[in-house]
């Protein structure tokens, strides 16, 4: 069951992030800044999302069931970091069956 916690915040935050087509800046580690105060500057964010239906063999959503999502995606079995984004690009440290992976 923590699998399934961790990989749905971390879509969760995906989501929410690209949920509006908003380019957003760099989140470039945990909490964002060095700071960590965790937070981000950017405005017009949507409040609140519905994530939609998976497509299991897809290992997609159905947008048509969504809400201020842009795009879905499950991505490996497990995270064990949270996303950064820098350079317009999202990146996560998981686990994939048994091996380590980075995407």
């Amino acid at each position: 069951m923590p699998r399934v916690v961790g990989l749905l915040s971390a879509l969760s935050f995906l989501w929410a992030l690209f949920g509006q087509g908003v380019l957003a800046g760099d989140w470039p580690q945990w909490c964002g800044t060095p700071g960590k105060n965790m937070v981000s500057h950017e405005t017009g964010l949507p409040d609140s999302f519905v994530p939609g239906v998976k497509r299991g063999a897809e290992r997609t959503i159905d947008l048509a069931t969504s809400k201020n999502v842009r795009w879905g995606v499950k991505v490996c079995d497990a995270f064990y970091s949270t996303p950064s984004v820098a350079g317009g690009r999202v990146f996560l440290g998981g686990l994939e069956g048994t091996n380590g992976v980075f995407v």
